[in-house]
């Protein structure tokens, strides 16, 4: 499940993947919000980084 997101900058587009891959992991059992809390937390310390790679990190750190 994506959120539409009205702005298709750097961040945002980060966000949104972040976003879909973490749901994906959740098999869509997580709260899209308290998800994109997190990915904006992880996007400050990762900005050049992929953000499914980044996503499956903080997935398998959480478990």
């Amino acid at each position: 499940m994506t959120i539409p997101l009205l702005h298709r900058d750097p961040l945002n587009q980060w966000l949104d993947a972040f976003l879909d891959e973490w749901l994906r992991l959740a098999e869509g059992n997580a709260d899209p919000h308290q998800v994109l809390d997190l990915a904006g937390e992880l996007y400050d310390q990762n900005p050049n980084r992929d953000p499914v790679e980044v996503a499956r990190e903080a997935w398998d750190a959480s478990e």
